[in-house]
């Protein structure tokens, strides 16, 4: 089960997810980490450190639907950055989705593009 770490710098909430994940963690991280987050703040959610198995379109489109629900706290810009390996495929398909629901994701492989779409708000 894939666990996260919560930290705020300088006005950006960054979500670090790190350890095995399983499709059902995505959905559990964003719904757990809700309440401990400003609503509307700049986001920043690094799936770097997570490792696992394959996950599916299906399991993204799913996280997007979680996401959406949660709008009133995930209502910012929210910076996704991964890996550019075949992983990425998935978070763009994740930024596609959400964007589709009205939220603003971007998928990034740069900390830095991150940061500064993320202040650029």
């Amino acid at each position: 089960m894939a666990s996260f770490e919560i930290t705020d710098t300088e006005g950006i909430v960054t979500v670090t997810v790190s350890g095995e994940s399983a499709p059902e963690d995505g959905s559990r991280i964003l719904r757990e980490a809700a309440p401990r987050l400003t609503p509307g703040a700049p986001l920043l959610i690094d799936i770097r450190p997570a490792l696992g198995p394959a996950l599916s379109f299906s399991d993204f489109h799913r996280y997007a639907s979680t996401l959406a629900d949660l709008s009133e706290v995930y209502g910012g810009r929210i910076a996704v950055l991964d890996d550019f390996d075949e992983r990425f495929e998935m978070t763009q398909f994740f930024e596609a989705s959400a964007t589709v629901r009205g939220a603003a994701v971007r998928a990034f492989v740069s900390e830095v593009a991150a940061l500064r779409w993320l202040r650029d708000a």
